[in-house]
């Protein structure tokens, strides 16, 4: 059985070398936690279960591979591969002859649904290391193992609401093979696990979790749940609401990784109602528990919009690799906007700036980060300092695929067509013979420079995405106006392609408050802070941050047609100064906006004005301690 499904491609990691601005990040990420995370964190050291040792059996080794594999093929660094091949050899040799593989352990599917992503990039990436054929084969016989064995061993907890998961991996061997069983085995996973179809088209939770599921109440009703049923069936867990619809279908990673689920419906199934269900889904989310940096609260569950409320850095990559896949999946790219706001703002704004530690919570109006009690649903109090793994471990070992994988997927091809999502800087060579350099200085200043390095057999018209912020746009060549893309047909070897997008500095109304974007950037101001190491481990110690300069200011939206807009001359996205680009304009002190507890208050409806003042905004990825929503005065 053969199927005319087509995806988009991404060029595999060893296909692209990151230049500029991307280069400099990708070189502190391979410097930071990910260089030394194995020989400072037992999790994923020598003693790991998923190398054969007795140590973690679950999901952090394979977390961890996932961002490690892509961030070693486009560092080069040569550890980081060593280390990427150890892993991934190791999961292949772990395969039994029934086509399980793993920790005997634990048998749990979810941990091997992220492992299998990251053996099958891997072998894309370096098929005389690991042959995708090899690969292919470690695939294909773990989905004949789920077949025989789903039935009698269901998935359960993580497995059941994230099954979908294993839709990756499926679209990975159809692709490779055109072998319709695919799809088939597709849609046992369908069948076998939480659809989250209803959930995005209702949005039953537009008020934060704790109206739904007030956590001391959950605590006492989980200890009753244990004492009856032990572990509990599957069919006890499945007939509990609680248990099931509310906690799981609240839980920020899960809603993160599920959008993309309904773009494994649509390919699987091939109905057009989950392809159409994304954008619905989205804009509900967002305008329940949309924070001004991109992204949702959730501070483990979804939290309302308050900008002093949480939001996970598990939920940001996710997020992320989400609308990944649903350009590659789909070919509907208007998400890539999307992917954008969260990458440039709330994954730097979660990552020291030599990315050596991170934090679990951020928060959009974050005063402080501090070991002290908040307004989280059900987090630690330890959950936005700085360190290695505060509040959880399970950031620290997934948080590297937001970098690596927003890298991977900023060009993408369908055979006829080479699409420029975004324009990160770098060499990309694109499986349609396709090499282009890409010189940017992208989102700071608007000029693009493309160089056409390889031309491929055929005439691949190149497609190169307009923002949607974009004020004016500019381009150096003949190009055709399709949709939110600007084509071009003609170009030879070693031509240049010049664009130039322009932003102009805007007010947007968010969480109560009024927030500015430079093009996708937020712009923030930075609270200058004084620093605590609370856990000393060398570079990778955990530390506090206390404010030391005022930060209760409100902002007139008149005061932002006037704003001065500086660019520094070698823009980098990166925390202290110089920053790469300031937005200068007038403010006042907003009397009686204040602490309430440990955290910015709300937003006031209204506020006394006090003494004006010349303010400078900077990129919100570029700061630890800010302010980014203001009240109108």
């Amino acid at each position: 059985m053969q199927s005319d499904r087509r995806t988009f491609r991404y060029a595999p990691s060893s296909y692209i070398a990151p230049a500029g601005w991307a280069k400099e990040i990708v070189d502190r990420y391979a410097y930071g936690l990910l260089s030394s995370l194995e020989d400072i964190w037992p999790d994923v050291g020598e003693d790991n279960a998923w190398l054969g040792g007795s140590g973690d059996a679950w999901e952090r080794g394979p977390y961890y591979v996932d961002g490690l594999v892509p961030m070693a093929f486009l560092s080069k660094d040569t550890g980081l591969l060593e280390k990427a091949s150890k892993w991934v050899t190791a999961a292949i040799r772990s395969r039994r002859k029934d086509g399980n593989f793993g920790p005997e352990s634990n048998n749990d599917w979810w941990p091997r649904m992220v492992m299998l992503k990251a053996v099958t990039a891997f072998a894309d990436s370096s098929d005389d290391v690991i042959s995708v054929d090899d690969a292919l084969a470690f695939v294909t016989d773990y989905l004949d193992y789920f077949m025989t064995n789903i039935d009698s061993h269901p998935f359960e907890m993580w497995a059941y609401v994230r099954g979908r998961e294993l839709i990756a991996s499926i679209i990975w061997a159809f692709e490779k093979t055109g072998d319709g069983k695919y799809l088939d085995i597709g849609k046992k996973v369908l069948e076998s696990s939480l659809d989250w179809y209803s959930f995005f088209v209702t949005m039953p939770f537009t008020l934060t979790a704790e109206h739904y599921l007030p956590w001391k109440a959950f605590e006492e009703y989980l200890e009753a749940f244990f004492a009856a049923y032990g572990a509990g069936s599957m069919e006890e867990r499945r007939k509990n609401d609680v248990f099931f619809r509310i906690f799981h279908q609240s839980h920020g990673v899960n809603v993160a990784m599920a959008l993309k689920y309904l773009a494994y419906d649509y390919f699987i199934t091939g109905d057009e109602k989950y392809k159409a269900a994304i954008g619905t889904g989205w804009k509900k989310l967002m305008d329940h528990h949309g924070q001004a940096n991109g992204i949702f609260s959730c501070d483990e569950h979804l939290n309302g919009t308050s900008p002093s409320r949480g939001t996970e850095l598990c939920a940001v990559v996710e997020a992320m690799f989400s609308f990944e896949e649903i350009a590659r999946v789909t070919g509907d790219f208007s998400f890539v906007d999307d992917l954008e706001k969260i990458f440039y703002n709330a994954l730097p704004a979660a990552i020291s700036s030599d990315a050596s530690a991170h934090q679990y919570d951020q928060q959009v109006n974050q005063i402080s980060a501090t070991v002290a009690k908040r307004r989280w649903y059900n987090n630690l109090d330890d959950s936005n300092i700085f360190g290695l793994e505060p509040n959880f471990g399970c950031c620290t070992a997934n948080m590297h695929q937001g970098l690596a994988k927003f890298i991977v997927s900023q060009w993408a091809d369908d055979g006829r067509s080479a699409y420029c999502l975004g324009y990160a800087p770098g060499r990309y060579a694109l499986r349609c013979g396709i090499e282009v350099d890409v010189d940017s200085d992208y989102p700071f200043i608007g000029k693009v420079k493309v160089r056409i390095i390889g031309k491929g057999k055929d005439d691949v018209p190149l497609m190169f995405r307009i923002p949607s912020w974009c004020h004016s746009i500019g381009i150096d060549v003949p190009a055709e106006r399709n949709g939110s893309f600007l084509c071009v047909k003609k170009y030879r070897k070693d031509d240049f392609i010049e664009l130039r997008f322009s932003a102009v500095p805007k007010a947007k109304g968010i969480s109560g408050g009024l927030s500015i974007y430079l093009g996708p950037l937020l712009m923030a101001l930075p609270i200058e802070a004084e620093k605590k190491t609370i856990k000393d481990r060398g570079r990778f110690s955990d530390f506090e941050l206390r404010p030391s300069t005022k930060w209760n200011y409100a902002i007139c939206r008149k005061s932002v047609d006037d704003a001065d807009v500086a660019v520094a001359d070698s823009p980098l996205l990166a925390k202290g100064r110089p920053y790469p680009v300031q937005v200068r304009l007038e403010a006042c002190r907003a009397i009686g906006w204040n602490m309430d507890g440990n955290e910015a208050d709300d937003i006031p409806a209204s506020v006394q004005k006090g003494e004006k003042k010349i303010i400078e905004l900077v990129p919100y990825g570029c700061t630890d301690l800010r302010v980014a929503v203001f009240p109108e005065g």
